[in-house]
């Protein structure tokens, strides 16, 4: 109906099914691949239909992130917090952090949690292990701008197929597919098909 007035010339319509069931069940799963299979025929009747309304419109079907297999689950909270035990660090007071499905950040509130977590985070056999703490080099090459206390005074980003949980966006920790992770990644990448007669070859 929107495609009918002729004074709208860009129409956005959004649909989860590649992101939900990519979380749910994985990237590989056969219940993603079901509705994907759907997903293309609903595709299919949608830009027919589109079409008998205008033969002109183009279409932008856009993903905007790939999706990747979850391996390890990692508690980065619980050995933020071991950390700031051992070194008598209090929350708030000494530290806050933000927990997301692939990246983990620390802000320092007093001298003495700077100085102990610097040490500790890069001694950690958790987060050595399953990720990497920002340095000058992959700030450089995400593009991140180290030292803003936007982003967190500490950085710590997972490895590909690692999964921070809990998080602060889910709790459950039983996610199969997550997305998130280095741009470097194939799987990271996004998709992008156009078609239509305007469309340039």
């Amino acid at each position: 109906e929107s495609l009918r007035k002729k004074e709208i010339s860009l129409h956005l319509v959004y649909n989860s099914t590649a992101d939900h069931y990519g979380h749910d069940f994985g990237p590989g799963s056969q219940r993603l691949i079901k509705e994907l299979q759907a997903l293309d025929n609903q595709l299919e009747v949608f830009i027919c239909e589109c079409l008998k309304i205008d033969k002109s419109t183009t279409f932008i079907i856009l993903g905007d992130h790939g999706m990747e297999q979850v391996l390890h689950r990692v508690d980065v909270i619980q050995e933020v917090n071991a950390i700031a035990k051992i070194h008598k660090l209090k929350l708030i007071e000494d530290y806050i952090y933000f927990a997301d499905s692939t990246m983990f950040r620390i802000w320092y509130h007093s001298k003495k949690a700077r100085v102990s977590f610097k040490e500790s985070l890069s001694k950690s056999n958790v987060l050595t292990t399953y990720g990497n703490l920002l340095n000058s080099s992959s700030a450089k090459e995400f593009n991140i701008p180290l030292g803003d206390k936007r982003y967190g005074d500490e950085l710590w980003l997972a490895n590909n197929g690692v999964l921070i949980t809990p998080d602060f966006f889910n709790t459950g920790g039983g996610k199969q597919g997550m997305h998130g992770y280095s741009p470097n990644q194939i799987n990271s990448h996004g998709t992008c098909i156009v078609t239509g007669e305007n469309t340039i070859p």
